[in-house]
C-alpha cells in the first residue's frame, strides 16, 4: 500500500472519504493499449470468452484464470434502462485498503463529483453497448490519493440475471 501523504488523517473511518461527503474526482486518458500486467491478464480473459462468441458473467467470478486480478475487480450494475447512474455492486479489497472506504452498494452519482456523474454513465453505457473493452490511464483528486496513478479496464458483462449487461472493471495502482 502506497504512503499516505504528510497531513492525511488516518483516523477516519474506512468509508468517511466517501460517505462523509468527499466525492471523487478522477482525470482519466483513454488509452489504446493496457500496460499494467494485470490489465493484460483481465483482457486476456475477456479476449478467450469473445472467441467463445460470449461474455464474461457474474457467474464466472471468482475464476482461477483471474485470481491475481481479483482484489483489484469492481462491478458495476446499471439502475435503470436508460443506463445514466451505474451501482457498484462488488469493489475488490486492494481497491478499498487504496481508497480508505469502500463504495460497493453506492451509486456513481453518490460518490463522483457532480460533473464526472454524466461523462462516467456515458463511458459505462458505451462499453455495454459496443461490448468492447475500454481502457484508461489516470489519478485520483480532492479526497487525499493524488499519489495514486492508475490504469483501469471496463469490459462489459452478464449481470445476475444473466441478460443485462454490467460493467467488469479493473483498477490498477503503478508502485
Amino acid at each position: 500500500m502506497g504512503m499516505l501523504p504528510p497531513g492525511s488523517d488516518r483516523s477516519l473511518p474506512p468509508d468517511a472519504l466517501i460517505r462523509g461527503g468527499h466525492k471523487l474526482d478522477i482525470k482519466v486518458t483513454p488509452a489504446a493499449d493496457a500496460h499494467h500486467p494485470l490489465a493484460r491478464m483481465m483482457l486476456a480473459f475477456f479476449a478467450g470468452k469473445q472467441r467463445a462468441d460470449t461474455l464474461p458473467s457474474r457467474t464466472d467470478l471468482p475464476h482461477r484464470d483471474l485470481l491475481p486480478v481479483l482484489p483489484f475487480i469492481f462491478m458495476l450494475e446499471p439502475t435503470g434502462e436508460d443506463m445514466t447512474d451505474w451501482r457498484f455492486r462488488l469493489v475488490g479489497h486492494g481497491i478499498t485498503a487504496r481508497l480508505g472506504a469502500d463504495p460497493t452498494g453506492l451509486c456513481i452519482s453518490e460518490i463522483y463529483e457532480p460533473t464526472q456523474v454524466g461523462r462516467n454513465a456515458v463511458s459505462y453505457s458505451g462499453v455495454a453497448t459496443s461490448r468492447a473493452p475500454h481502457i484508461t490511464t489516470g489519478s485520483f483528486h480532492g479526497i487525499d490519493r493524488e499519489f495514486l496513478t492508475f490504469e483501469i479496464v471496463h469490459l462489459p458483462m452478464l449481470g445476475n440475471d444473466e441478460r443485462t449487461i454490467w460493467i467488469l472493471g479493473g483498477l490498477f495502482f503503478n508502485d
